[in-house]
């Protein structure tokens, strides 16, 4: 399951900071919806909960205060404790003490709270509790080595100083062309790659795992050292 983006969360929790309940209208849909997830999480089939909880924001319209509830429980039961944890905090923020479904929120929140000091304990899984993986794009290392993408493998780029030309051309005193040699690259109309330096690869941080080496896997951490990973196991992007 897709973790939700900084910009839909953003874009989602400023609709319902603006508002803080249902809207005059096209509330109809919206209320199916919610209907629906409810459904879905009577049968805790939490994944078809959440598909609905997105169409709810999909329709840019104003999410009513007690959907935050149910999905944050939603995405806790998916183990996206980031994002379950955001919309729990917006509706305590918005309801306060007074909400409808108060007691469950604290209850949420405790649970929350008591998988937050597992996985920071745990050295082996990612913020929502994923075990790590060796990353299979650099095996680990958590560097790739590539063509330098300044002189794209060549190790020399277009002399700075000459523009390629290899003469500096100035004016003598009659306003005469003065040809010479160019200093910087001999006259050849190249240097050396500022880049990587004539090397013509260069070492960057693996983009899939950021540098670290390993990769967030969509199996849940027993926060242990030994683990069995399954064949089938996919990495999060």
């Amino acid at each position: 399951m897709r973790s939700w983006t900084m910009k839909s969360m953003v874009f989602c929790l400023l609709i319902i900071s603006s508002y803080g309940g249902w809207a005059q209208t096209g509330q109809g849909r919206a209320k199916a919806l919610l209907e629906e997830a409810k459904g879905y999480m009577a049968k805790e089939d939490y994944r078809a909960a959440d598909k609905k909880f997105r169409q709810i924001l999909s329709l840019n319209e104003v999410v009513p205060t007690e959907a935050l509830y149910f999905f944050a429980f939603t995405l806790e039961k998916n183990h996206q404790l980031q994002s379950s944890r955001n919309f729990l905090n917006k509706y305590t923020d918005l309801t306060g003490k007074s909400g409808e479904y108060f007691n469950e929120a604290r209850m949420l929140q405790n649970r929350l709270d008591v998988l937050a000091r597992e996985i920071e304990a745990c050295e082996y899984c990612d913020n929502d509790g994923f075990r790590l993986i060796t990353c299979s794009q650099c095996d680990g290392s958590g560097h790739i080595d590539d063509k330098c993408p300044l002189c794209h493998g060549f190790g020399e780029i277009t002399c700075h100083k000459c523009l390629g030309e290899g003469v500096q051309i100035s004016k003598n005193q009659f306003g005469d062309n003065v040809y010479k040699t160019c200093d910087v690259c001999a006259g050849k109309g190249k240097e050396t790659c500022t880049q990587c330096h004539g090397e013509k690869h260069v070492v960057q941080d693996c983009p899939r795992c950021k540098g670290l080496g390993r990769s967030g896997s969509d199996v849940l951490c027993n926060h242990k050292e030994h683990f069995i990973i399954p064949s089938m196991t996919q990495i999060k992007n």
